[in-house]
């Protein structure tokens, strides 16, 4: 749960919030390494030089340059205490985005979280993806994401490294829209290179016959309607709630339904932002300990990893539900950091 306040830190421009995210994806500080950020593509080194020399100085960083193309870039007097006031020295896998930067304004995280796909992201043909031996690092991504109404699934990657067991972490966004929104929102922060490669996305089919809604909702938007009549058949007619309606629909065959029957609980799982998908098989894996939480003085609510959560006070509890909503909109004008619509 991050507490600290926006007010009580100095404010990172975005230009520099694209330093931090480089330094996040492909920098190292530890005992034996000064800060310094690593890369081989020309337009991101140029990018970091440039930044670095604008904020602190000709001598804020020093360039090392090895056969292989790749350049290291050694952070230098001003900057290499900036960047170090920043960041403690750790692993990769100790790499976290600070509560520093957690609160910066959003375009400044813009900054860190397209900086760091630049030099961690992968774009293929039905998705794109962020790699990481930092679980935290991932998570704390993924919660940014949820805040702007981007899905992202966290996939642990078993390997093998010097014959070893190893362990790394990949955070996907698969649904085209979602893609759509990361570009929209990261584009102006993302290398040449990687932004090219968003043309190669492929544009999924708008029939996908490997999803269907469940026949038990279509029973229930179809029962008390005369489907016979509506379609023109005669009223002796087989009544086709029990027949071909009743097995799961494609959502292409739904869609042409609920245009002639106007559901609205049709047109609300049209519109969800999920897929129902058949179960493959099911497994018993046995018993497992399972943790709940709760806030401190009994209040049993707060913010976790940056999602309000509130304990669940029961849907038949039409009045207090309306009363807790009104709560909820006065402590958001309340303390002024989201719209009233947002609150809504």
């Amino acid at each position: 749960i991050y507490c600290s306040n926006i007010k009580k830190n100095k404010i990172i421009s975005p230009d520099l919030g694209e330093v931090i995210g480089y330094f996040i994806g492909e920098g190292c500080y530890t005992d034996k390494c000064h800060p310094k950020i690593t890369n081989n593509n020309k337009e991101i080194l140029d990018k970091i030089k440039k930044i670095l020399q604008i904020n602190f100085g000709n001598n804020s960083y020093k360039e090392y340059i090895y056969k292989n193309g790749c350049s290291d870039i050694c952070f230098r007097n001003q900057s290499k205490k900036w960047i170090t006031s920043l960041f403690n020295k750790g692993r990769a896998r100790d790499k976290k985005l600070t509560n520093i930067i957690i609160t910066q304004q959003s375009e400044t995280l813009n900054a860190v979280i397209g900086a760091i796909f630049s030099g961690e992201g992968e774009v293929n043909e039905s998705n794109i993806a962020i790699s990481s031996t930092s679980e935290l690092l991932l998570r704390q991504i993924q919660a940014i994401f949820i805040k702007n109404e981007i899905h992202a699934s966290l996939i642990i990657h078993h390997s093998k490294y010097k014959n070893l067991p190893y362990i790394s972490y990949r955070l996907y966004i698969c649904k085209y829209d979602d893609i759509l929104k990361f570009k929209n929102i990261y584009q102006k922060y993302i290398s040449k290179e990687k932004l090219y490669k968003f043309s190669n996305i492929k544009i999924p089919a708008k029939s996908n016959t490997r999803f269907k809604i469940p026949k038990d909702f279509i029973r229930s938007v179809t029962k008390n309607i005369n489907i016979n009549s509506i379609f023109g058949y005669p009223d002796n007619t087989e009544d086709i709630c029990g027949s071909i309606y009743n097995q799961n629909l494609t959502y292409e065959k739904c869609q042409k339904l609920n245009l002639t029957i106007n559901s609205e609980l049709l047109q609300d799982i049209l519109d969800a932002e999920y897929y129902f998908v058949s179960i493959k098989n099911i497994e018993y894996i046995g018993k497992e300990e399972v943790y709940d939480f709760e806030t401190e003085e009994d209040i049993h609510a707060g913010f976790i990893n940056g999602i309000f959560v509130h304990n669940s006070m029961g849907k038949k509890k039409a009045d207090l539900m309306s009363e807790m909503e009104q709560k909820f909109l006065d402590g958001c004008k309340k303390i002024n950091k989201v719209s009233i619509k947002e609150a809504k």
